[in-house]
């Protein structure tokens, strides 16, 4: 079962295979991928929540100029009144649903972006524990040096300070 998310931003669709992108196949080959990826969602989610901050300043601007027009009509009318009209009105109503449609896809598109990052993390941790493996396996087999008599490195570890010897007293 293949899990592909849909993202749609200002008229264009974007889709990515979770299975296929989140899975680590190769950690050394993928990390430029992935750091490729990792931008372009980025750039996806920056876009995305800028389509809300757009649709809803849009919004709010529509229902302030009907909330005005409601009033010249009718002076005496209440404020409860006039917003009830202007926000029961099917355009607001369809601006409103849009908002929430953009939010919506903003939050995919952000949720793919922090799994890259994720990932991106969890491949830097995957190759530098294998590097340290491999400096590890290298290092198998060579022999230790001996330990240093310079009194100035009695302090550093593997070291061993010289035996104090015993006071002779007469």
């Amino acid at each position: 079962m293949s899990r592909i998310v849909t993202v749609k931003v200002g008229g264009e669709t974007h889709q990515i295979d979770l299975d296929q992108t989140l899975r680590i196949h190769n950690a050394d080959a993928e990390r430029h991928e992935v750091a490729a990826d990792m931008a372009w969602w980025g750039v996806i989610a920056a876009a995305a929540e800028s389509q809300v901050e757009r649709l809803t300043a849009a919004a709010a601007s529509w229902h302030a100029d009907a909330l005005v027009k409601c009033l010249q009509q009718d002076e005496k009318m209440s404020e409860w009144k006039a917003k009830a009209n202007a926000s029961g009105h099917a355009e607001y109503r369809k601006m409103t649903q849009d908002i929430a449609n953009a939010s919506e896809q903003a939050k995919k598109a952000s949720t793919v972006h922090w799994s890259l990052v994720r990932k991106m993390d969890m491949l830097k941790e995957m190759i530098s524990s294998e590097n340290g493996t491999q400096r590890g396996a290298r290092e198998i087999g060579k022999i230790p040096s001996p330990p240093s008599t310079d009194p100035r490195m009695s302090g550093y570890k593997g070291n061993k300070k010289p035996a104090a010897e015993p006071d002779k007293e007469s």
